[in-house]
């Protein structure tokens, strides 16, 4: 439910304040209706409240109530040649040799991260699949963590869907996430199976830059079984980083 703004400082029954701490009983982030606009506060600071525009503009704007309103970041958050409509990905597509990558094998979580900002809206992640086609695939299915590990995303079973070689799958997630906060998230994929398909990638000599953490990718300590994905998942310790896959965010 949004907090109606009737005037530059004041809602419903309490003030927003041009800064400082949220005014009891609200948290952030918060919808807020400044003027005919719907924005989403996710922080107040020492002089303004950062907030998120509902619509797609590109241009920050300044409000009398000391708010700065940001665009809702319909674009990606890094210069590349994308595939149509994505708003994101883990690597740029023009950069990416397209190896036959090995991610995990039956019953694990493969993770690979990706940088989403604010505002962000997450309804699909796609994958596109390499020379190795999915082998008697039994429950699969793709998703989002945070950097701690908590599910923000997730599609549904796939269950014996099959997956051939050398095509791109979207998957929709069962309930679209809004990126609130800017930062680290991992793109993730359980599988089990006879044989987990090879994905689009890139092979490493050494990976232990990439394994740094926090690492790019690898495997989970998480177990999949079936269905969606766990609401919790152990997110890989700090390694040797051998393969990166491509995944986009649309």
């Amino acid at each position: 439910m949004a907090v109606a703004l009737s005037s530059a400082i004041g809602y419903d029954e309490a003030v927003l304040p041009v800064n400082g701490a949220v005014p009891g009983p609200w948290t952030v982030p918060f919808n807020a209706q400044i003027d005919s606009e719907i924005v989403t506060v996710i922080s107040g600071g020492q002089t303004s409240w950062e907030c998120l525009r509902a619509q797609n503009n590109t241009q920050a704007q300044g409000h009398a109530s000391g708010a700065t309103v940001l665009p809702l970041a319909p674009f990606p958050i890094v210069q590349t040649l994308g595939p149509t409509n994505f708003i994101a990905e883990t690597m740029p597509r023009e950069q990416m040799p397209e190896t036959a990558t090995i991610i995990c094998t039956t019953t694990q979580i493969a993770l690979q991260a990706i940088w989403l900002s604010a505002g962000q809206l997450v309804t699909n992640i796609s994958v596109c699949t390499s020379a190795t086609a999915a082998s008697v695939p039994t429950h699969y299915a793709l998703g989002l963590y945070d950097g701690l590990g908590n599910l923000c995303a997730s599609s549904v079973d796939q269950l014996t869907t099959a997956m051939t070689t050398q095509t791109l799958y979207t998957f929709a997630m069962s309930t679209p996430y809004r990126v609130a906060l800017s930062g680290l998230y991992y793109v993730a994929f359980g599988f089990v199976g006879t044989t987990v398909p090879t994905l689009k990638g890139v092979a490493r000599v050494n990976g232990t830059l990439a394994g740094t953490a926090p690492s790019l990718s690898g495997v989970s300590g998480t177990a999949y079984a079936s269905g969606a994905l766990p609401a919790t998942c152990a997110i890989m310790a700090a390694g040797a980083v051998t393969t990166s896959w491509w995944a986009g965010v649309s």
